[in-house]
């Protein structure tokens, strides 16, 4: 059964049924769109059962960890079954298992959720980015450099010493960057294969899931490797312009728009709304991306909330 949720940009006054009155009136093109507010989406980020997302006003909204059996165990990252939103201006937030890292808009970051392993104390500096894993992250400087804290037993957390890097993203217990050149390299687990065959040319656009990573390349095509036991690395033919990894699904958003995922089919992550796109994120069991008219669309499991989607 297809699932979606979305949020606009816009202030609505919706009149659908209890229960998801915003998501009822999108889709039925009922909506009264009202005057459009200032702040609109600017990136989002799925975790395993939360999501956030950054606004251009620098706000940051969390949901989802709300139906889940295994609450306690994501009790770091939510309060009162309600995913937390730490309060700040930022830039850049990224979601994984049982922690949470964000930029701010002075380029420090603030982690938030479980820190047995460290996975928390975030470097002191100015930052671009930041890149969660399961019990480590790795963020990218403003001077090009990949700096990684938590975990490292299988040395996801020493990335290479350069310092010509413009995007960094980290798996369960590997991580990727990318040079200025397209170029990329890999570090960390490689139990499935997951950093061995790194391609070696230059891509547009990389990002690593829980266990493979997938990439675009020169001419718009997409690659993947590493774990492929539900089809997860198995990327479509045709021409895209962003993808993301998550648990066992990927999705990209093609050259016109539209999202094609593939993998795991059991949460409907497959069943991509019929919207145009600028970006997607894929998570454990949902998806979400931010549409050509500045609306989050999300669509998958809502096992926890995470296609409720907040108004911004």
């Amino acid at each position: 059964m297809r699932r979606y949720s979305a949020s606009l940009v816009l202030l609505m006054a919706c009149n659908g049924p209890e229960g998801n009155p915003l998501a009822d009136c999108i889709l039925s093109g009922e909506c009264d769109t009202g005057t459009a507010p200032e702040a609109y989406w600017v990136q989002i980020s799925a975790g395993m059962h939360e999501t956030c997302g950054v606004l251009s006003d620098g706000q940051l909204l969390c949901w989802g960890s709300g139906e889940c059996e295994e609450d306690d165990i994501h009790a770091p990252l939510n309060t009162g079954k309600q995913a937390i939103a730490p309060d700040g201006e930022f830039t850049h937030v990224s979601l994984a298992y049982l922690h949470a890292c964000a930029v701010r808009t002075d380029g420090s970051i603030l982690c938030w959720g479980l820190n047995d392993q460290g996975q928390l104390i975030a470097p002191e500096g100015v930052f671009r980015k930041v890149s969660v894993g399961e019990y480590h992250s790795c963020a990218l400087s403003q001077t090009g450099r990949i700096e990684c804290w938590g975990n490292n037993t299988l040395g996801q957390s020493d990335p290479p010493d350069e310092k010509d890097f413009v995007d960094i993203s980290t798996g369960w217990d590997h991580s990727c960057a990318q040079r200025s050149d397209g170029t990329m390299v890999c570090w960390g687990g490689d139990d499935r294969n997951q950093i061995s065959p790194t391609p070696t040319d230059a891509q547009l656009q990389m990002e690593t899931g829980w266990s493979h990573s997938c990439a675009i390349g020169l001419e718009n095509q997409i690659r993947c490797w590493g774990q492929n036991e539900a089809g997860q690395s198995m990327g479509p033919d045709g021409k895209y312009t962003y993808v993301s990894s998550g648990d066992d699904q990927s999705c990209a958003v093609n050259t016109e728009g539209y999202v094609t995922c593939w993998g795991e089919t059991e949460f409907g992550v497959l069943e991509a709304p019929p919207a145009r796109f600028q970006t997607v994120t894929s998570g454990w069991n949902s998806a979400c991306g931010i549409t050509v008219d500045n609306e989050v669309l999300c669509w998958g499991s809502n096992q926890s909330g995470q296609l409720d989607v907040p108004l911004p």
